[in-house]
């Protein structure tokens, strides 16, 4: 877990619009401020093994997972960028992530995560 945390941190440098936070301007318009507020890695544990799971279909126990949005909250209040990493009493591990639709696309979200995830290996 402190591998991923250490190379979140380094990664996000390059991905520098997820490390902040969008806010309305005028005219009904959204404006990133590159405040470095926008990132938030959660840490949890899970009691159960990846089989209580099932085979992931979308569902209450899933949702465990990954990160609450609280969409109640105000865009200023919103993190660009949630990544959970949740560890299983068993040694495993997964993450879930949630990001601004506004600034990534599933393409950029997925290069996002390839791009963490070699530097985690030690790649360049």
């Amino acid at each position: 877990m402190i591998l991923l945390r250490e190379s979140l941190s380094k990664i996000i440098v390059h991905y520098c619009p997820l490390a902040g936070q969008l806010r309305w301007i005028e005219h009904c318009r959204l404006e990133l401020d590159c405040n470095e507020k926008g990132a938030t890695l959660l840490l949890a544990e899970s009691p159960k093994t990846l089989d209580e799971y099932g085979n992931f279909e979308p569902n209450h126990t899933i949702t465990e997972l990954f990160p609450e949005v609280y969409y109640s909250k105000s865009i200023e209040e919103t993190h660009s960028l949630l990544a959970q990493l949740t560890r299983f009493s068993y040694g495993g591990l997964s993450l879930g992530l949630a990001m601004t639709h506004s600034l990534v696309d599933w393409v950029s979200a997925i290069h996002f995560v390839i791009s963490w995830a070699k530097l985690a290996r030690g790649e360049t």
